[in-house]
């Protein structure tokens, strides 16, 4: 980086700065991508290049939507949808509606999802897509997620299984495995559990475990702890699912860019007590949410867990569930914890959860 400063070629530090917001994306390194992103930008401008103004929009749309700015991701999205149409770009364009279908897929606007995710599908070539012939992986792979993520978050859990494990396939295949990591694998965990495929859900566990923490990837492994928080749910360990759920939003709210792909957010049961919780399948399609962002659905289901808590020491004790809350904020309180989440961890560095 500090060589192509120096050089005084601005094309040259342009390219250096762009290769370290896509590294710092792929790693989920917020600082440094939007250092690189700033810089990348400015140098495009000077540069009057439309195509790297462009290719540095694709970087800046992902950016936009990881920190909830999803009417400028939307408009950026939008902009260089149109600019890459004029210069006849098509891999980048394939990419560039990935990001835009997902953007609108978080805003709860499935109509231009669905729309702009056939246009990458029709545009990258995956359409005709033959595995046994050359073809632009930076164009089909993105067009396989986009489709994956879409049909999971409309509840055609089946058919995103199916198409999630070529898109898998393809990534395995070339190499590109951050792609599976940003969103591939969550999407089919959502739709393995909705579906109840245990077996798939274990091995996309195990596969996301492995590839984030290859990638030193700290949303990839919040997901992990969100998977297992699902699991704990299901099967009515509340305390468990509440721990998790927390654990998994705190990783999550630690990082200024909270970049995610769509994902309903594995296929949560409807209620957290195994009596209003049927072992059919859940085939429905996906209620329509606005929440720009599923983590707050997490965040929901956390709540929901505690809540659920509350009122079960409550029901233990003889007392009511607000009684119980309020004798458990005085123990926060003298103890100096937030929730039980720290409770629970100073128990543990003092010792105190081996005594008996």
């Amino acid at each position: 980086m500090a060589l192509a400063e120096q050089s005084g070629e601005r094309k040259l530090a342009w390219s250096a700065h762009w290769s370290g917001a896509v590294l710092a994306a792929l790693t989920a390194h917020t600082s440094a991508r939007e250092t690189h992103l700033r810089e990348a930008t400015r140098r495009a401008g000077e540069l009057n290049s439309p195509l790297l103004e462009l290719r540095t929009l694709e970087i800046a749309i992902e950016y936009r939507a990881g920190t909830d700015e999803l009417n400028r991701a939307i408009m950026d999205g939008e902009r260089a949808i149109a600019v890459g149409h004029a210069l006849d770009q098509t891999t980048l364009l394939a990419r560039l509606l990935y990001w835009a279908s997902g953007v609108y897929l978080q805003r709860g606007d499935f109509t231009t999802a669905k729309r702009l995710m056939y246009d990458a599908w029709k545009v990258s070539g995956a359409a005709d897509l033959d595995l046994d012939r050359p073809f632009e992986v930076l164009g089909v792979l993105p067009a396989y997620v986009a489709r994956t993520a879409y049909l999971s978050a409309v509840g055609e859990h089946a058919q995103a299984l199916a198409l999630g494990q070529t898109a898998l396939a393809i990534a395995d295949r070339t190499g590109y495995i951050a792609w599976a990591v940003e969103g591939l694998l969550p999407t089919l965990a959502d739709a393995a559990f909705a579906v109840g495929n245990d077996v798939t859900l274990s091995d996309v566990r195990r596969r996301l475990e492995h590839d984030a923490t290859h990638l030193a990837h700290p949303i990839g492994a919040a997901w992990v702890i969100v998977i297992d928080g699902a699991y704990a749910l299901r099967e009515d360990r509340i305390a468990d699912a509440m721990l998790l759920l927390q654990r998994a939003v705190a990783t999550r709210e630690a990082l200024p860019d909270r970049t995610t792909r769509p994902a309903r957010g594995c296929g949560w049961p409807a209620r957290s007590s195994s009596r209003a919780h049927s072992p059919k399948p859940n085939t429905r399609p996906a209620k329509r949410c606005r929440c720009s962002c599923v983590w707050a659905r997490v965040r929901h289901r956390a709540a929901r867990c505690a809540v659920t808590r509350q009122q079960g020491d409550g029901a233990r004790l003889g007392i009511t569930a607000r009684t119980a809350g309020t004798r458990l904020a005085n123990i926060f309180d003298k103890l100096d914890v937030r929730d039980r989440m720290a409770l629970g961890d100073q128990a543990r560095e003092q010792g105190l959860h081996r005594a008996t």
